[in-house]
């Protein structure tokens, strides 16, 4: 189950690609930071600050307007247009 992907890929992904993550599971970083997905910190700060685990529940994110914002928006956001976790970028 090796999936190729090619490096550096930046094509924007079909919008029928779905995320795998959103509205399924949140990360919490050792720091206990709470992000929405694996991306790479410096790129997923692009998707909004989601608090911290000893200041912020994990009901208190998902009902926040900036996870509901990027739960309806993610397809329009440059880092998730180009995210190989929506779809793998085949090699034919």
């Amino acid at each position: 189950n090796i999936i190729p992907l090619l490096n550096n890929e930046t094509k924007e992904l079909p919008e029928e690609y779905e995320c795998p993550f959103l509205n399924k599971e949140l990360w919490i970083s050792a720091t206990g930071n709470i992000s929405p997905c694996c991306a790479p910190d410096n790129l997923r700060k692009s998707l909004g600050d989601f608090g911290n685990i000893s200041t912020t529940t994990i009901e208190d994110v998902l009902q926040s307007s900036v996870y509901t914002e990027l739960v309806n928006n993610y397809k329009t956001k440059p880092l998730c247009k180009t995210c190989n976790m929506r779809k793998p970028i085949w090699n034919n």
